[in-house]
C-alpha cells in the first residue's frame, strides 16, 4: 500500500515517530517525496525560526513580518543570534514577533559583547506570556569581558512566569564571571527564577593546556538564580559541589571525569532520591549512595575512555537490587574493553531487575565464540548466552542492545583501518553467536523483546513444539557500519 492511500492521521503519526531521531538533512529530503510527506513533516522542519540581530537576513525577516513565507505558523522555537551591529533592529523585530504564534522555547547565541539591549527587551516582552525554556550560548567572545556592559544598563527584562528550564552554554569558563552571572542576575531581578526546576550547564572540560581558571561551580549558578528548587540538573563533573540538592530527581553529568565522592555523600545526607542518573564514569561513592534509598528508574553510564585500573564495582550492582521495583532503564555502554563487559557477574545482578524495560550493555570480543578463531568450547563465559539468559528473566523487557567494544590497544583511534577491521570482526562474531543460541521454551502470551546486536534487530520467534529461537527481524545496516543506523533505544 502506498502512503497516499493511508489515512492522513496515520501518516502524521508514522513520520512524527520516525523523524525524531533523523538529522535535519534527512527530514528535508523526506519532505520532497510527496505532498503527504510535506504536510506531515513541515511542522517539524519549520519548528524553529532563526532571527539574526546584526546579520544579513533582513530580507528574510521582512518576508516573515509581511506574512509572505507560509511556514511561520509552524514556529514554536525562536533562535536569536546576536552579532555586532549598529542598526536599529527594534521596529523590524517587533513586526516579526507579531507575525509569529506563541513561542514556548527560545535560544540566544551571543557572538559579540555589544549587546542590542532594546531589541532583546522587545523579544523578552513578546515571549513573556508563553516562554517555558530558555537556552543562552556565549560563543567566541573576546576581551575577557572588558567590553561587557551589565544588563542593568538597559531596559529591565519582563517577568517570565512560565519559565522552568534554563540552559547555559560557555566556550570558556571565564565567560561566567561577566556574562553568565549577569544573565542570571537579570532573570532573578525580573522574578523569573522562582519556578525554575531544570538547569543545564555546558562548559569545556578543564584542561591544563587549554582554558585558564577554575570551572564554574554549581553553587555560584545556584546562588545567582536565587537558590531555586532544582529537580533536573545537567552539568560537567567539575561543576557539581555540595549545594542544597534535596529536591533533585534527575542528574546528568556530561563530558569526562569522575564526580568528587563528597557529592554522593552530600546527596545522601540531603536524602535526595534521584530517579534518573546519567554519568560518564562509575566513580567512588556511587554504589554507597544508591544503597541509601529506593526508587531509581533510569541509570545510563557511558564509559567513553579506557581505565586500566577500573574494577567491577559489585557494590554498585548489588545496590541496584534496592531499586528492582522501579528500575526501567539500565544502560552501561563501554567504548573500550574492560571489566564492565557483560558477563556472568553482571548477568546475575541484572536478572533481579524484574521490571526493566530497556537494557543496553557492551561486550568484549574475547567473550564471544568464533572471535579470534575460538570455538564455543574455548570460551569460558559466552557473553551472548549470558545476555539471552538474562533477558529470559526480565518479563517486562521491551528493548535490549548488545554493543561491541574496541580493544584496549585501539585506544585513541589513531589506526582507523585497525578499528574498522576490529568492528567488522566483532559484529560477525556476535552474529554467529546469536545464530548458534539454542532453542528455549516459548512463554505463552509473552512477546519477547526486540534486540539490537551487530548489524541487525533480533526477535524471539516461536517455532514448533512450544519452543522459540532468536532470529533476525530486520537487517538495518549493510557494508560499512553507519552509527546513525543504531536504533534510538540503544542510544538512550
Amino acid at each position: 500500500m502506498s502512503f497516499e492511500r493511508l489515512a492522513p492521521e496515520l501518516v502524521d503519526d508514522i513520520l512524527a515517530h520516525a523523524s525524531k531521531s533523523m538529522p535535519p538533512k534527512r527530514v528535508k529530503a523526506l519532505r520532497t517525496v510527496c505532498h503527504a510527506f510535506e504536510a506531515a513533516l513541515a511542522p517539524r522542519f519549520f519548528a524553529a525560526l532563526t532571527v539574526v540581530l546584526g546579520g544579513s537576513q533582513r530580507d528574510m525577516l521582512e518576508a516573515v513580518a509581511r506574512g509572505q513565507t507560509g511556514w511561520t505558523k509552524h514556529t514554536r522555537t525562536l533562535k536569536v543570534v546576536v552579532k555586532r551591529s549598529k542598526a536599529n533592529m527594534v521596529p523590524l523585530v517587533t513586526r516579526v514577533l507579531n507575525a509569529l504564534p506563541e513561542i514556548g522555547t527560545a535560544s540566544l547565541t551571543f557572538n559579540t559583547l555589544s549587546i542590542p539591549r532594546p531589541a532583546l527587551s522587545v523579544i523578552f516582552t513578546h515571549l513573556a506570556r508563553s516562554l517555558t525554556t530558555l537556552h543562552i550560548t556565549f560563543k567566541d567572545l573576546a576581551d575577557n569581558g572588558i567590553n561587557w556592559h551589565a544588563f542593568t544598563c538597559g531596559p529591565a527584562w519582563p517577568r517570565l512566569p512560565l519559565l522552568h528550564t534554563l540552559r547555559l552554554s560557555f566556550d570558556d569558563p571565564q565567560q561566567w564571571e561577566y556574562a553568565g552571572s549577569d544573565i542570571c542576575d537579570a532573570l532573578l531581578r525580573a522574578d523569573s527564577t522562582r519556578d525554575l526546576t531544570t538547569l543545564h550547564v555546558y562548559a569545556p572540560h578543564p584542561d591544563p593546556d587549554g582554558f585558564p581558571g577554575p570551572p564554574v561551580q554549581l553553587s555560584a549558578v545556584y546562588d545567582a538564580l536565587g537558590t531555586p528548587r532544582l529537580k533536573h540538573v545537567t552539568l560537567p563533573p567539575g561543576m557539581l559541589d555540595a549545594v542544597s540538592l534535596r529536591d533533585l530527581t534527575h542528574l546528568a553529568v556530561t563530558g569526562k571525569g569522575e564526580l568528587d565522592p563528597a557529592v554522593w555523600t552530600a546527596l545522601a545526607d540531603a536524602r535526595a532520591r534521584i530517579t534518573e542518573l546519567r554519568l560518564p564514569v562509575i566513580g567512588t561513592g556511587l554504589g554507597e549512595y544508591l544503597e541509601t534509598y529506593s526508587g531509581l528508574e533510569v541509570l545510563v553510564v557511558d564509559l567513553d575512555y579506557y581505565e586500566e585500573t577500573a574494577t567491577l564495582d559489585m557494590r554498585l550492582l548489588t545496590a541496584l537490587t534496592n531499586h528492582a521495583a522501579t528500575m526501567r532503564v539500565l544502560a552501561v555502554r563501554a567504548q573500550y574493553g574492560g571489566c564492565w563487559s557483560f558477563g556472568p557477574q553482571m548477568a546475575g545482578e541484572v536478572s533481579k531487575l524484574v521490571n526493566l524495560r530497556v537494557l543496553v550493555a557492551s561486550v568484549d570480543i574475547d567473550r564471544v565464540p568464533w572471535a579470534e578463531g575460538m570455538a564455543p568450547a574455548q570460551v569460558v563465559d559466552n557473553a551472548v548466552e549470558h545476555f539471552a539468559t538474562t533477558m529470559a528473566h526480565l518479563p517486562h523487557l521491551n528493548h535490549a542492545a548488545l554493543l561491541q567494544t574496541l580493544g584496549p590497544g585501539l585506544h585513541g583511534g589513531r589506526d582507523s583501518g585497525a578499528i574498522m577491521c576490529h568492528e567488522q570482526h566483532a559484529r560477525r562474531a556476535i552474529e554467529d553467536a546469536f545464530d548458534a543460541l539454542p532453542l528455549s521454551a516459548a512463554v505463552p502470551g509473552r512477546v519477547g523483546p526486540v534486540v539490537f546486536a551487530a548489524r541487525a534487530l533480533y526477535h524471539h520467534t516461536p517455532v514448533d513444539g512450544g519452543m522459540a529461537k532468536w532470529e533476525v527481524l530486520q537487517q538495518i545496516t549493510r557494508g560499512k557500519f553507519a552509527k546513525e543506523a543504531v536504533p534510538a533505544f540503544a542510544r538512550i
